[in-house]
């Protein structure tokens, strides 16, 4: 299993796309927005690497 990330970035995009509309409907101001979506693409990152690492042990 991969992590293709052009692919997945664009799901990232798309769902962040919906999610702010969401966030901004609920009240939240930019900057809370601003935060949420560090937060998530953190994740998004760490999600990444590890895809990449363990890619690496499994080919070795």
């Amino acid at each position: 299993m991969g992590f293709h990330y052009g692919y997945e970035k664009r799901k990232f995009d798309a769902e962040w796309t919906r999610l702010e509309q969401e966030y901004r409907a609920a009240g939240m101001d930019d900057r809370q927005i601003a935060a949420m979506k560090e937060y998530d693409w953190t994740w998004f990152c760490c999600r990444h690497k590890k895809a990449s690492f363990l890619i690496r042990i499994v080919i070795s």
